[in-house]
């Protein structure tokens, strides 16, 4: 006898700005868990997912039901190929590694890790609104993590720039500038720190770095 609760399982996929330790309160302020799916239409267990999803439309029988399923674009909005599919829950998903066993609660699931999702289809008619389809995420496996990493200047459409000549002669970037103790500029000797309020160190010895050290799940 088959005792399992019967969930839409998707495919292998990447995971798109994943919420899955903590709610995000951005758009909502009781917090929603969510994550999406990079979906390849090229793939055919990818294309199957999105085939079930637009048969549920099908079925519901409305024509303009909105779908939890947009097509991916890139920074300057082109569209990449590839569709997003959404999951979201008001509650913590169980998560799991690729061998079944609990997933380190302390451990932030980041963006690109690959993970499959298991997830409930509801159909929605709100307040008389536009009907929808939402995927409720209930559980996830994750099979290759990837480390959460704080964005950088080239995810923000920044490229390296020169001074505008209307601003006239280039200035040093604040990396070049000797920087004292205190975090400030030291351009001048009336503003160097004074020699008797430095602290002792002994010569040659060793500067300590601080370990942060990362957690790494055990698959």
């Amino acid at each position: 006898m088959n005792d399992r609760d019967e969930y839409f399982m998707s495919p292998i996929a990447q995971a798109v700005f994943p919420h899955l330790n903590t709610p995000d309160t951005k758009f909502d302020k009781e917090g929603r868990y969510s994550v999406s799916l990079r979906i390849d239409p090229d793939l055919s267990d990818h294309a199957r997912f999105i085939d079930v999803i637009e048969r549920v439309k099908v079925a519901s029988g409305e024509d303009d039901i909105l779908l939890p399923i947009r097509d991916e674009v890139d920074n300057k909005n082109e569209p990449t190929g590839y569709k997003l599919v959404r999951f979201t829950s008001k509650y913590p998903p169980k998560v799991f590694c690729r061998d079944k066993k609990p997933w380190p609660p302390d451990t932030i699931i980041g963006q690109n890790s690959l993970i499959r999702v298991a997830s409930t289809i509801a159909l929605y008619d709100k307040n008389g609104d536009q009907s929808r389809i939402v995927l409720h995420v209930n559980a996830v496996q994750v099979i290759r993590w990837v480390e959460p990493r704080d964005k950088d200047a080239d995810s923000y459409g920044f490229t390296a720039e020169k001074m505008p000549e209307h601003y006239g002669a280039e200035m040093p970037e604040p990396h070049e500038r000797l920087v004292d103790y205190r975090g400030e500029c030291d351009d001048d000797d009336e503003s160097k720190e004074d020699e008797n309020t430095r602290a002792p160190t002994e010569k040659g010895a060793p500067r300590e770095e601080e370990d942060h050290g990362t957690q790494v799940p055990a698959f």
